[in-house]
């Protein structure tokens, strides 16, 4: 049976992982509510998006002609976490990308580390390979950089088709996860939404206008995605850290207790001890 001494070493250990623990929950809150602060305006600005393309179709319905590619590569985008200790939440991702349908011919850019190591693990074809940001405040920087690979990957032909992957998030500890196609835009399925009786004002060509909120499109859909996944993500990590929080509770109490027994053990054998050197001694007078 370990002794008291050690019992001790091992409950302050547990009491210093409490602490990390709760370090990491107080981090995954904080994120999860700054960025909470800022989905309400990404999505009504996606909205207003969309709805701006709607409009400008309505009015002029030839552009919603202009033919998309029907066969080709597809690359999908997914939005994976950049840190661990989030759960299941690279899993269900990967899990959602090999039951696509087209996921056998298409090919993968994976935003984020511990996804990025998953996916080579399960053996699906990792196009590109990019960090993924750890605050609200470096969504911006890598919607960027994103940008920039896409295009350059586009550029030399790697894929016909954009979708992205990622995590909707629901509230705290609840996500979906779902796909959306980026590149072409559905032009049809926003043509047909319901747009204002009286023609937009417009200085542009309805074509360069089009072409804007195309490129609009895209950057809000990118932005968007990091946004919901990254609280997805803290969300996932709340709730790990949160079991993990109980475990090491009731660990500790189970060696509090043990430290209890084994230090009254350890007390009782020096007391017996005690008298047994006083009787010794008193035996021999």
């Amino acid at each position: 049976m370990a002794g008291s001494l050690e019992l001790e070493r091992k409950i302050e250990n547990l009491k210093t992982i409490h602490e990390i623990v709760n370090s990491m929950k107080a981090l995954a809150t904080l994120t999860v509510r700054k960025v909470e602060e800022l989905l309400p305006t990404i999505r009504m600005y996606n909205e207003h998006v969309h709805q701006s393309m709607g409009e400008v179709l309505h009015h002029f319905p030839y552009l919603a002609e202009a033919p998309g590619p029907d066969a080709g590569r597809t690359a999908y985008v997914v939005f994976t976490s950049e840190q661990g200790l989030c759960g299941t939440f690279n899993e269900r991702l990967l899990d959602y990308c090999q039951g696509l349908e087209d996921s056998a011919k298409s090919v993968f850019i994976i935003s984020g580390r511990r996804g990025q190591d998953e996916a080579l693990a399960r053996g699906i074809p990792v196009l590109k390979a990019l960090k993924g940001p750890v605050s609200a405040d470096s969504i911006e920087l890598k919607v960027m950089n994103l940008t920039v690979e896409l295009f350059e990957l586009y550029r030399q032909g790697t894929f016909d088709r954009l979708s992205v992957v990622f995590a909707l998030h629901r509230r705290l500890g609840e996500y979906r996860i779902m796909s959306s196609r980026v590149l072409p835009p559905d032009l049809g399925r926003f043509s047909r939404r319901k747009a204002m009786r009286r023609e937009p004002l417009m200085y542009m060509s309805p074509e360069d206008v089009l072409e804007r909120l195309v490129e609009e499109h895209l950057l809000i859909s990118l932005y968007r995605a990091y946004a919901e996944s990254l609280a997805s993500e803290n969300s996932s990590r709340l709730r790990s850290m949160d079991s993990a929080a109980q475990n090491i509770e009731r660990k500790r109490e189970d060696l509090l207790t043990l430290f209890n027994y084994v230090r009254q053990e350890e007390v009782t054998a020096e007391v017996l001890e005690i008298i047994s050197g006083y009787e010794s001694l008193s035996g021999g007078e």
